[in-house]
């Protein structure tokens, strides 16, 4: 979302997102035992959820022969992995 105030010399730019990922390669870690000496193969079983926001402020003005503008930007971003392949349950200290 854009906004231009006061003949454009105040503008205001806000951006939220949210992107939910799926079916991201990775390979099954803790199906198989380490004994059993067999990697299984990389499959799209992991998915991932991001989301934030982005806020720009920008103040542009002109003193005589002097251009100037001043600009802020506040953003926050997060995500989360929503799946991968761990074995339900296991203690903390086992991993």
């Amino acid at each position: 979302m854009d906004i231009e105030l006061f003949d454009s010399r105040l503008e205001i730019n806000a951006d939220v997102f949210r992107n939910d990922r799926s079916r991201i390669i990775t390979i099954r870690g803790n199906t198989l035992p380490l004994i059993v000496g067999q990697n299984l193969p990389y499959e799209n079983i992991g998915s991932v959820l991001n989301k934030g926001f982005e806020v720009a402020v920008t103040h542009r003005n002109r003193m005589k022969d002097l251009n100037y503008y001043v600009q802020a930007n506040l953003s926050y971003a997060g995500n989360k992995i929503t799946a991968t392949d761990e074995v339900q349950g296991i203690e903390p200290w086992l991993s």
